[in-house]
């Protein structure tokens, strides 16, 4: 219950600059980054919904039938990660990141 404790308050501080990607990579696997991707994705989502009540492009355009899980952003995340990996990523910041991978694999057409 500590470790939870300690990786939840971790990710709390470090929202409010954004995740790192060493952090991501470490505990990626815990509850605390699962539920920070959570809350990541629905900005992401409302932001899209946003958009499109205001007749603007949203962020990125996944397929209505389709709900993007917390599976699917590690592994979008860690395939952005990776073309970056060579340059040094530890203090990047995974949104950005996400937003990046997310944007081309549904783009708006």
């Amino acid at each position: 219950m500590k470790k939870y404790l300690l990786v939840l308050l971790s990710v709390s501080f470090n929202a409010l600059a954004g995740m790192p990607v060493d952090v991501y990579q470490k505990d990626k696997n815990t509850d605390g980054v699962g539920w920070y991707l959570a809350g990541l994705g629905n900005g992401f989502a409302f932001s899209n919904t946003k958009l499109e009540s205001l007749g603007e492009l949203p962020l990125y355009c996944q397929p209505k039938d389709h709900a993007i899980s917390i599976a699917e952003m590690v592994r979008l995340l860690d395939l952005k990660i990776k073309d970056y990996d060579s340059k040094g990523v530890a203090d990047l910041s995974i949104e950005p990141m996400l937003l990046a991978e997310l944007r081309t694999v549904y783009p708006c057409k």
